[in-house]
C-alpha cells in the first residue's frame, strides 16, 4: 500500500518543491509485508525484498505466527547488508504475538534487500510477518 503526501511543506502534488537539479520530491510512505519462514540455518536469508533507495524506516512490527520449538536461544536479527540488525536485534521467536522492536526508526535503506539471520540451526519451524512503514521518495 503506497500513499502519497500532497501537502507537507516540502513536496507533494500540489505545489510540488524541486532538488538543486530540477527534479520534482514527491514523498510516499509505503508498507511492506514481508513473509518470514524459518530455516535449518545460522545464514544470513535474503527475503527478496528490496527497499527503496531513498527510504527510511519510519516504524513496523514482527509478528509471529507460529513460533520457534527450538531446543536453545530463539531470536532473530532482521537488517540489510550495511546494518544486519538494524531493524530488528535479537527479537523472541519463541512465543506467537506482534513483537514490536523496531531498533532503528531512521534506518537508511540503501536500496538493499531485507535479510534476517536466526541464532540457531533449529528454528526451521518459524512463520512471521515483518511489517515495515517506510517513508521514501522518487528522486
Amino acid at each position: 500500500m503506497t500513499t502519497r503526501f500532497n501537502s507537507i511543506g516540502t513536496a507533494g502534488r500540489k505545489g510540488t518543491a524541486q532538488n538543486a537539479q530540477g527534479t520534482v520530491a514527491d514523498p510516499y510512505l509505503k508498507t511492506f509485508v514481508i513473509p518470514i519462514v524459518g530455516v535449518a540455518s545460522t545464514a544470513s536469508q535474503d527475503t527478496g525484498v528490496e527497499l527503496p533507495a531513498n527510504g527510511v524506516v519510519q516504524g513496523g512490527y514482527l509478528n509471529v505466527t507460529t513460533a520457534s520449538a527450538g531446543a536453545g536461544a530463539e531470536t532473530m536479527i532482521v537488517g540489510n547488508t550495511t546494518d544486519p540488525n538494524g531493524i530488528l536485534n535479537a527479537v523472541d521467536v519463541g512465543t506467537v504475538g506482534i513483537k514490536n522492536v523496531i531498533v532503528d526508526p531512521g534506518m537508511s535503506l540503501l536500496g538493499e534487500n531485507v535479510l534476517f539471520d536466526l541464532v540457531a540451526a533449529d528454528l526451521d519451524d518459524l512463520r512471521a510477518e515483518l511489517v515495515l512503514l517506510v517513508l521514501a521518495s522518487d528522486v
